[in-house]
């Protein structure tokens, strides 16, 4: 699962990845991505202008004038194009 999610994340332009003990992190100007591997699950962390309840996304929590949301995929299949779109805001906020 985290390979499908790297392959195509990882494909935006400036974008690179570093690996913490208990997550990897995708950065380009700053870090848009937080992924942390659970057992059964991958949580990704991301960083909007503003809050969203958009499906799959199932906990938001504000920090000054930018709203992290979190993701879970839980197999393949969760890493459909409507989360890719969520993540490329992400990455797009963060380098502007």
């Amino acid at each position: 699962m985290f390979d499908k999610l790297y392959g195509e994340v990882g494909q935006w332009k400036g974008v690179s990845a570093s690996a913490t003990k208990t997550c990897v992190v995708f950065i380009t100007a700053k870090t848009f991505l937080v992924v942390k591997v659970m057992k059964q699950a991958l949580q990704l962390k991301f960083v909007l202008p503003e809050e969203s309840d958009e499906f799959p996304i199932y906990k938001r929590q504000l920090y000054g004038k930018k709203a992290e949301h979190y993701i879970r995929l839980h197999d393949e299949g969760d890493l459909d194009k409507d989360v890719i779109r969520l993540l490329r805001k992400s990455y797009v906020f963060m380098n502007a």
